[in-house]
């Protein structure tokens, strides 16, 4: 057990999902530890100190690792001293994150957060090479204010995909329509579309479930003809998320159906909390994967038990860590801690059973770590010029 988490450790790690994250500020510990929730607050909201009452598993292990990190007591005002002594510096805070981590590259959701912070930008932030994934829905929400007629709208829509896709160190498209209308995906022909589009632009609150699903198609059909990556928002989010409408069987139809089922595609978050069913989806549907984002790090120490359930079925081949980050590099830093965690408890229990070998488990975990992630977002050495 002891070899198998050495070795793990050792290992490096692509994030195969999260977001840009602003320059590195100072904070107090109150607004460090509410910047680790995916609660949407409205205007006026009151949240209670977390030291008080109402902190959770992931605020207490970061003040852990944090006073590890920077050898200090586990203190809050002590770790944030600290800390933002280290912010002040410039980029060698998330340099020592990303090394403690040992986070070697990053598959970036451009479209969040909004306004959208500039990638050129980011790349010299960040230590490692990061690669973008492009979201549809601001494309879209730009598209519909703009009020075109049907045939400028459609052919708009797909040169903007396509223009994404070419660009460099574009690896795939994204897809939050989970949020907006479900999963659920129909297939509709483009003459539905535009009957769609027609009520809508008639009635503003005609449903526009059609139209986006229409949408969502042609994003995969773009991305296999290209040879890139859809990635689908799958279960839970922030605060904000239609819970009911994301479970991931609820893509099932398209992702069995020709084209679309010949595209690669990762169902983001792995479906939590129907991780179970996402696991199953990746071990009978040929090209499709999940990432452990959000589930690393929010699930915290559950991040074990749902990677239990994924292995319990999935291919090691299918599954890659990711952690959903944004606003903060502490967030890439934990969720790489607890994907290490997790594996060496799993695999380690698996092993001590005789389930498998020290050799299949090092393999495993090397390719959930990283080795996945570049086989299926094919990286190459794109971007090791574009950071510090």
């Amino acid at each position: 057990m002891g070899k198998l988490r050495e070795e793990i450790r050792q290992m490096t790690a692509i994030d195969a999902h999260c977001h840009p994250f602003l320059p590195n500020e100072v904070l107090n510990y109150h607004e460090f530890a509410r910047s680790f929730s995916l609660t949407v607050l409205g205007p006026g909201s009151i949240v209670e100190d977390p030291r008080c009452g109402s902190g959770t598993v992931l605020q207490e292990f970061l003040l852990c690792q944090l006073s590890r990190l920077l050898d200090c007591r586990d203190l809050p005002d002590e770790v944030m001293e600290r800390r933002n002594g280290l912010v002040a510096m410039g980029n060698q805070y998330t340099r020592l994150l990303f090394a403690d981590a040992g986070l070697a590259g990053l598959v970036v959701d451009s479209g969040y957060p909004q306004p959208t912070i500039d990638l050129d930008d980011f790349r010299r932030r960040v230590p490692v090479p990061a690669w973008e994934v492009y979201r549809i829905e601001p494309l879209l929400q730009e598209l519909l204010q703009e009020q075109v007629d049907f045939y400028s709208f459609e052919s708009r829509y797909q040169e903007g995909i396509e223009r994404a896709l070419g660009a460099p160190g574009c690896v795939g498209l994204k897809s939050i329509i989970a949020y907006r209308t479900g999963l659920n995906v129909g297939v509709p022909c483009r003459e539905e579309a535009e009957r769609a589009y027609t009520a809508w632009q008639k009635d503003p609150s005609a449903s526009l479930k059609t139209l986006r699903d229409y949408c969502l198609l042609k994003a995969f059909v773009a991305c296999r003809e290209t040879g890139k990556v859809m990635q689908v928002h799958t279960g839970a989010g922030d605060s904000e998320i239609h819970l009911a409408t994301a479970r991931p069987e609820l893509l099932y139809e398209v992702l069995t159906t020709d084209p679309y089922r010949r595209t690669r595609t990762v169902l983001v978050h792995g479906g939590y909390p129907w991780t179970r069913e996402a696991a199953f989806m990746v071990s009978v549907l040929e090209n499709v994967y999940l990432d452990l984002s959000l589930i690393s790090p929010f699930a915290t120490f559950g991040v074990a038990k749902a990677l239990e359930d994924v292995l319990a079925i999935a291919p090691v081949s299918k599954v890659m860590h990711g952690s959903d980050a944004f606003r903060l590099p502490e967030m890439n830093w934990v969720g790489a801690l607890y994907t290490r965690q997790a594996l060496a408890a799993v695999l380690g229990r698996l092993k001590g059973e005789g389930a498998i070998s020290l050799k299949f488990a090092l393999t495993a975990a090397e390719a959930i770590l990283s080795g996945n992630a570049k086989t299926v977002y094919r990286l190459g050495s794109w971007g090791c010029e574009n950071h510090e």
